[in-house]
């Protein structure tokens, strides 16, 4: 069974025969690769094509096929914004399915459409041809944590100098021998606490990052990517903003699968140990039905990083039109529809 970042002793449905006999017949990763040890955590798994030549490009293996820039009815705007991409996966570097798929999309899409473009990971190995960057201290936890940054920037076109900026995060957490959010035993204890400091480490970026002689600054848009990145616009709205930094920036935050939705059991300390105000409180806390507690005397309290993502951002993005609707409903909502209903005209798929 795929271990579930939607705890509390809650699982979605199990995966269907067919899904299983696919994940079964899928070829087994490299063993030098420690970033392609996991199940896919994304809806979009479907999206890697398995016959595919073996010795070309990972690019070319999955999203060269669903490339499309040309003959598009809209224009690009708001050029002078740059955009930053937060994902825990990005292709090549880690993958577990569809949303590293789409990560990588974002960082070739923007930077070709004429945008200054970055994509923020975690760094989970060593990657070929990448620099230290700089490096920053971040308070989290009731502890000071030295935070080092990673960057490779990536021309995506000779002819127009169109260029990507990736800047991994790295941090000795993220770097463990198993998959990227659980191994044999289970997800990993500490996930909150890792995509925690992952997410103010990821805000910090464009502020700390001099890339090409300068910052991107604090007037940028953020693509937050599932729940992994769910503290992206919380930490956005009630700790920078609170100190007058990111006030002209905004947030979309990207449902992939809304199955996992980072919910961990509400111990109380949550708001100090992330350094958020009460008034986070009621973004965060969310409360289970009594049906799917996991015993007698279990309240059903969790922070739910989904939820406070979908409260605290500018707008919701899924990865269809349709699973933008589905998410509405008690059947796709997994308990967050009423989240969903509430963005009204700032909730669309792509």
């Amino acid at each position: 069974p795929i271990p579930c970042a939607h705890s509390c002793g809650r699982s979605p449905a199990a995966p269907s025969s067919t899904a299983m006999a696919e994940a079964a017949a899928a070829p087994a990763p490299s063993a030098s690769l420690l970033h392609d040890r996991n199940a896919s955590y994304s809806c979009l798994s479907g999206l890697n094509p398995e016959d595919d030549e073996e010795d070309q490009p990972r690019r070319s293996r999955s999203y060269t096929q669903l490339r499309h820039l040309e003959g598009l009815s809209y224009e690009s705007k708001n050029l002078d914004v740059p955009v930053v991409v937060v994902s825990s996966e990005v292709e090549p570097w880690s993958k577990s399915g569809g949303l590293a798929i789409v990560a990588g999309a974002y960082g070739y899409e923007f930077a070709q459409r004429g945008h200054r473009t970055m994509v923020i990971s975690p760094m989970y190995d060593d990657y070929p041809g990448v620099g230290w960057l700089a490096d920053k201290d971040i308070f989290f936890h009731g502890d000071t944590h030295r935070v080092k940054y990673y960057y490779m920037r990536k021309v995506q076109n000779e002819a127009t100098g169109a260029a990507t900026d990736y800047v991994f995060i790295h941090l000795e957490c993220f770097r463990r021998a198993g998959g990227l959010y659980h191994d044999e035993n289970g997800e990993y204890g500490d996930n909150l606490f890792r995509f925690g400091l992952f997410a103010l480490a990821a805000l910090e970026a464009p502020l700390c990052c001099n890339i090409g002689g300068s910052t991107y600054g604090d007037k940028v848009i953020f693509l937050a990517n599932d729940w992994q990145a769910g503290l992206i616009p919380t930490f956005m709205v009630h700790k920078f903003r609170r100190h007058g930094t990111y006030t002209s920036a905004r947030c979309i935050f990207i449902v992939h699968n809304m199955g996992y939705q980072g919910s961990y059991p509400w111990k109380g300390s949550e708001l100090s140990d992330m350094g958020l105000p009460d008034e986070a409180h009621n973004d965060l806390f969310f409360v289970y039905p009594e049906h799917m507690r996991a015993w007698e005397l279990d309240k059903g309290e969790c922070i739910n990083l989904t939820k406070a993502a979908l409260i605290t951002c500018d707008r919701v993005l899924t990865v269809s039109a349709n699973y933008a609707t589905e998410i509405c409903t008690p059947e796709g909502g997994f308990l967050l529809q009423d989240c969903c209903r509430s963005k009204g005209i700032y909730l669309a798929g792509i």
